[in-house]
C-alpha cells in the first residue's frame, strides 16, 4: 500500500533501450525505398535492391513517390525515415517475420494503416515491436499485431491515434511493457486495444492517453504486476471502455492524474491484484463516469494521493474484493452526485486510517453482502457533509467521525448502525424508515445505536419513513445509547408514508435519557370525507398567446374527515398532466380524489374547457424593402406564419407575387393566412424595385502590335467603371499578356443601385512583323529592328513586303536588309557608319538615300532610289553590286 520503487528502475530500462536505437547500420541484407517508377512496393525498379523479402532490413526515404503496400508485403525490419510516409491499404499486410534489430518498426516519419500488420507471430526479436516517433495512423478496419518482444509491444514518443484493433501478446510473452507511451495516444471511436501477457504492465504511461472507445487488458492471459500504470495524464472521455484483469500486484496503478468520465471496469473476469485501484496523485471520477472494481485480494481502492468523485463507483457488485472497500491515506472526496457502492469485503468497508474522506453525496455498504464493519480507523477523519448520505448496517467509529450537516440512513431498511465511541450528532440528519410491526429495532425499523453519548441539538434533523400500516401511537426507539444529551426540535423531524403507510402525525420523546423515541398517530374511521361535487362547475379559459395553453390554477377543493379535519382533493387530469401545469386546447376532465389516512376515497369530476381566440402570426423573411436591377431574377424570400394551437402554417400562406423584373417599378408582395379556428393573422407585405440597368459608352476598336507597350484604356463613359478582358489589369491593356489575336474588352459601370451596364469593344494584337535573323527577335517597327541592330556587325533583318514610312532611318553598322514576300518600299533611309556596309537580300526602293559613310552593296539586287544625297564635301562612300 505504500509507493511502489519500480519507477527509477523502468525509466532506466526506457533509457537504455532507446538509446540503443540511435545507431542504425544498414544491414547486409538491405534495400531502401527509392520510389523511381511509382509507389507500388512490391515493383523491384522502386528499392535500391529490390522488392523487400521475409529477411530484409527496409528503409524508406523521404521522396517523392511514398510506398504503398497493396498486396501482402513482408521484411525483417523497417525504418521510416523523417518526412517519409508509408501507407498499408485496406485488406493488404505488412508482416514481419523476425527481427534481431531492436525494433521491428521504427518510425520517425508517417505511418498510416488501413489494413494488417503482423510483427513477430513466430521468432522472438528486438525490444520493441513498433517505435512510433512521429506520426502513426490506425484508421478504421485497420488491425496491428504484436507478439515477442523485450521491453515494449509499442512504444510511442510521437502521436499514435488508433481508430482500429491492436492486439498485443495474442499468442505468446510480449515483453515487459505491452504498451510504453511518453507523448501523445489517442484511442478514438471504433478503437479497439487488447493487451495480454505482458511481463510487467499491460500500458506504461508518462505521457497522454485519451481514450473514447475499448482498452482491454489481461482479458485472456495474465498480465504482471499491473494491468495499467499511469504516471502522467489519463482522459477516459465519453464512449471510452477500460477493462483490467489479471494482474499480480494492482490492476490500476496511478501517479499521475486520471480523469474519468466513462467506464473503467477492474476485475470482471479475473482476479486482479492486491488493490483494483492505488492511486498515489490524483483520480478525478467526473460525470458519467462509472467505475467497477471486483475480484481483488486486499482491496477495491488503495489511495494515497486525492480521489474526487462525483458519479459512481461500484466494489464488490459481483465478487469479492478482499479485506477493505476503500483504504484512504490521502484526501477522498465523494462530492455531489457522487454514488460508492461497497460490498463484499470481509474485514470493512472504508477505512480512514491516515487520512481525510468527506461525503458530499451517496454512500452505501453492505447492501448486497453485509459488513460487519462499515468504517474503521481512529486516526484519519470521516467527514459528513451537506448532502452527504452514509447507507449501511454495521459499526461505525465515534472517534474523528465528523457530522458536518450529512445524512446517515442505516441499513437498506431496515438497518442498525452502531457507533462504537460516544458521537456528536447535533449537525446531522437522520433518516429512518419502518416497514413492519414486530417493533424491533434494526429489523422491523432503522436504528443508530451508541456505544457512549448520543448529543442531539439545534441543528439536527430527524426524517421518517413509514412504510406499512401503523398502529396508532406505535412507539419507535430510533435511537439508544448509554445517554442521550440535548433535544432536536420539533420543526427538525419529518415524516413521509410509503406503500400502505398511514402515519398522520409524530411526536418524539427521550425516555430514561437515553433513548430517542417517536410515537405516531394514525386515523381509525371507516368514513368516507364529506364533499358535494355539484360545487365542481365546469370552468371555461381561452389560450393564452403565444402558446396553445391556458395557465391559470383551478382552486383545489377541501373536504372534510371526521377523523384528521379537512382534507385537500389530489386531482388527477384526463391529459395525465400534474393538476397546475397548463391547460390544453379543448376539454380536459379532473378527477378530484379525497383520501384519508385510513384510504377512504371520495372521487368527482371536473371540466375545464380552453377555446382558441389567437391570430396567427405571419413573420416576413428577409427585407420588407428589396432593391434588385432591371432582368434580374427575383426569388422572393416568402414569410412564415405560426399559429398558437395549430404550429407551424406556413403553408397554408396565400401570397400575391406581381413582380416583373424586365419593367422597372416598385412592386408590393402581400402574404395572407388563417388558422384552424378561422382567426385571421395580420396582412404582412414587401416592397420590391426593379431599377433600369445604368447606360454605358466604350471607345472604339483599335489595332496595336505586340510589343508596342501597355495602353493606358480610357474614352468609356460613364466614367468610374472598369475594363476587363485578356491582358487588362487595373485599367491598363497589356498586349504582351493578350497575345496576337483578337480580344473583346468588356467596360462594367456599376450605378448607386448596384445595377451593373456593360458595353465591349475590340483590340487587335498583331505579332510584330520584322525579324533580326541573327538576334532571333521579332520588331513592331523598322526603326526598333536597326536600333537593336546598331550594337553589332554583321545582322541581317527581314522586312516583310510593304511601304515604311518611318522618319529617315540612319544605319552605321554593317548590316543585310532582306524583303519578304514581295518588294519593299523605304521613305528615307542614312548610311553612315565608316568602313560599315549595308547588302541587300532583295529588291529595295528607297525614296531618299543619304550616303554620309560606308558602303552599299546591292548584291546582284535592284536598287532603286528616288534622290540620293551625301554630306558635303564628302565621298566617304560607295555603291557596290
Amino acid at each position: 500500500m505504500h509507493h511502489i520503487s519500480y519507477i527509477l528502475l523502468k525509466r532506466f530500462f526506457l533509457f537504455v533501450s532507446i538509446s540503443s536505437l540511435l545507431t542504425i547500420e544498414l544491414y547486409a541484407q538491405s534495400t531502401s525505398w527509392t520510389g523511381a517508377t511509382n509507389t507500388d512496393w512490391n515493383t523491384n525498379s522502386n528499392w535500391s535492391a529490390g522488392v523487400p523479402l521475409s529477411t530484409t532490413d527496409v528503409f524508406i526515404t523521404n521522396v517523392t513517390n511514398d510506398p504503398v503496400i497493396s498486396s501482402s508485403a513482408v521484411a525483417q525490419t523497417v525504418y521510416i525515415n523523417a518526412g517519409a510516409l508509408l501507407t498499408i491499404s485496406a485488406t493488404f499486410s505488412l508482416t514481419i517475420i523476425g527481427s534481431t534489430a531492436t525494433q521491428s518498426i521504427w518510425n520517425i516519419g508517417t505511418l498510416n494503416n488501413y489494413g494488417i500488420i503482423n510483427i513477430n507471430s513466430s521468432v522472438s526479436v528486438g525490444n520493441y515491436g513498433i517505435f512510433n516517433q512521429a506520426t502513426l495512423n490506425n484508421y478504421t478496419g485497420a488491425v496491428i499485431n504484436i507478439d515477442r518482444c523485450l521491453f515494449a509491444g509499442l512504444l510511442n514518443s510521437g502521436t499514435l491515434a488508433n481508430d482500429g484493433t491492436i492486439t498485443i501478446g495474442a499468442t505468446t510473452s510480449v515483453a515487459t511493457y505491452g504498451i510504453y507511451n511518453i507523448a501523445t495516444f489517442n484511442n478514438n471511436n471504433g478503437g479497439i486495444i487488447k493487451i495480454d501477457r505482458s511481463i510487467y504492465s499491460g500500458i506504461y504511461n508518462t505521457g497522454v492517453i485519451t481514450n473514447v472507445a475499448t482498452i482491454t487488458i489481461g482479458a485472456v492471459a495474465n498480465i504482471g504486476n499491473y494491468c495499467f500504470i499511469n504516471e502522467a495524464t489519463v482522459n477516459n472521455n465519453t464512449g471510452g471502455v477500460i477493462n483490467l484483469d489479471r494482474a499480480s500486484n494492482n490492476a490500476l496503478f496511478n501517479n499521475g492524474i486520471i480523469n474519468n468520465i466513462a467506464m473503467i471496469q477492474i476485475g470482471a473476469t479475473a482476479v486482479s491484484g492486491s488493490f483494483g485501484i492505488n492511486n498515489q496523485n490524483n483520480i478525478n471520477n467526473n460525470s458519467g463516469g462509472i467505475i467497477n472494481i471486483d475480484q481483488l485480494i486486499d482491496g477495491g481502492i488503495y489511495n494515497n494521493g486525492t480521489i474526487s468523485n462525483v458519479a459512481t463507483i461500484n466494489i464488490g457488485t459481483l465478487s469479492s474484493i478482499g479485506y477493505y472497500g476503500i483504504y484512504n491515506d490521502a484526501t477522498f472526496n465523494n462530492n455531489a452526485n457522487g454514488i460508492i457502492k461497497i460490498d463484499r469485503s470481509s474485514l470493512l468497508g472504508i477505512t480512514k486510517f491516515n487520512g481525510t474522506f468527506t461525503n458530499n453525496a451517496s454512500i452505501t455498504i453492505g447492501a448486497i453482502v453485509p459488513i460487519v464493519n462499515l468504517i474503521i480507523g481512529d486516526v484519519g477523519a470521516f467527514i459528513n457533509n451537506t448532502g452527504g448520505i452514509l447507507n449501511g448496517t454495521g459499526n461505525l467509529p465515534g472517534t474523528n467521525f465528523y457530522h458536518t450537516a450529512g445524512t446517515l440512513s442505516p441499513g437498506y431498511s431496515p438497518g442498525k448502525m452502531t457507533f462504537t465511541t460516544s458521537s456528536n450528532f447535533t449537525n446531522s440528519t437522520l433518516s429512518m424508515e419502518a416497514i413492519s410491526a414486530g417493533g424491533v429495532g434494526g429489523i422491523d425499523y432503522d436504528q443508530i445505536v451508541i456505544t457512549g453519548t448520543a448529543t442531539v441539538g439545534a441543528s439536527t434533523y430527524l426524517n421518517l419513513k413509514f412504510n406499512y400500516a401503523v398502529e396508532c401511537k406505535t412507539t419507535f426507539d430510533v435511537l439508544t445509547a448509554t445517554s442521550v444529551v440535548g433535544t432536536i426540535p420539533t420543526g427538525n423531524i419529518s415524516f413521509s408514508n410509503v406503500g400502505p403507510g398511514n402515519v398522520i402525525a409524530v411526536s418524539v420523546s427521550y425516555p430514561g435519557g437515553n433513548t430517542i423515541r417517536i410515537t405516531v398517530t394514525t386515523p381509525l374511521d371507516t368514513k368516507i370525507p364529506v364533499f358535494n361535487c355539484a360545487t365542481l362547475t365546469t370552468i371555461n379559459y381561452n389560450t393564452q398567446a403565444p402558446n396553445c395553453i391556458n395557465n391559470s390554477d383551478v382552486n383545489m377543493p377541501v373536504a372534510v374527515d371526521l377523523c384528521v379535519g379537512n382534507i385537500n382533493g389530489i386531482g388527477t387530469r384526463s391529459d395525465n398532466a400534474t393538476i397546475n401545469a397548463p391547460w390544453p386546447l379543448g376539454t380536459t376532465i379532473i378527477t378530484w380524489n379525497f383520501t384519508d389516512a385510513s384510504s377512504n376515497v371520495k372521487t368527482c369530476t371536473q371540466n375545464v374547457i380552453v377555446n382558441d381566440d389567437d391570430i396567427p402570426l405571419i413573420i416576413r423573411n428577409g427585407l420588407v424593402i428589396v432593391d434588385i436591377c432591371e432582368n434580374d431574377t427575383y426569388i422572393d424570400a416568402g414569410a412564415t406564419a405560426n399559429d398558437n394551437c395549430d404550429g407551424n402554417i406556413t403553408t397554408n400562406i396565400v401570397t400575391f407575387n406581381p413582380v416583373n423584373t424586365s419593367i422597372p417599378a416598385t412592386y408590393t408582395v402581400t402574404y395572407n393566412v388563417s388558422d384552424a379556428a378561422s382567426n385571421a393573422a395580420i396582412q404582412v407585405t414587401r416592397s420590391v424595385i426593379v431599377h433600369p440597368l445604368p447606360a454605358t459608352i466604350c471607345p472604339s476598336d483599335f489595332t496595336i502590335c505586340k510589343t508596342s507597350g501597355n495602353v493606358t484604356l480610357s474614352g468609356a463613359s460613364p466614367v468610374g467603371g472598369s475594363f476587363s478582358g485578356a491582358g487588362v489589369s487595373g485599367g491598363i491593356f497589356d498586349p504582351l499578356v493578350a497575345g496576337a489575336g483578337m480580344h473583346t474588352i468588356t467596360y462594367s459601370y456599376t450605378d448607386a443601385n448596384g445595377c451593373i451596364g456593360t458595353c465591349t469593344f475590340v483590340i487587335t494584337v498583331f505579332n510584330p512583323p520584322i525579324l533580326n535573323v541573327s538576334d532571333n527577335m521579332y520588331y513592331c517597327t523598322l526603326s526598333e529592328a536597326i536600333s537593336a541592330s546598331n550594337t553589332d556587325d554583321g545582322e541581317e533583318i527581314r522586312v516583310p513586303a510593304g511601304t515604311y514610312m518611318d522618319a529617315c532611318l540612319m544605319v552605321n553598322k554593317s548590316l543585310k536588309f532582306t524583303a519578304v514576300g514581295g518588294s519593299i518600299i523605304i521613305n528615307c533611309f542614312e548610311m553612315n557608319g565608316s568602313g560599315k556596309d549595308m547588302t541587300l537580300g532583295s529588291n529595295f526602293t528607297i525614296n531618299t538615300l543619304t550616303l554620309t559613310l560606308g558602303k552599299v552593296h546591292t548584291n546582284g539586287y535592284n536598287l532603286k532610289c528616288g534622290t540620293i544625297l551625301h554630306a558635303s564635301g564628302s565621298d566617304s562612300y560607295v555603291i557596290t553590286d
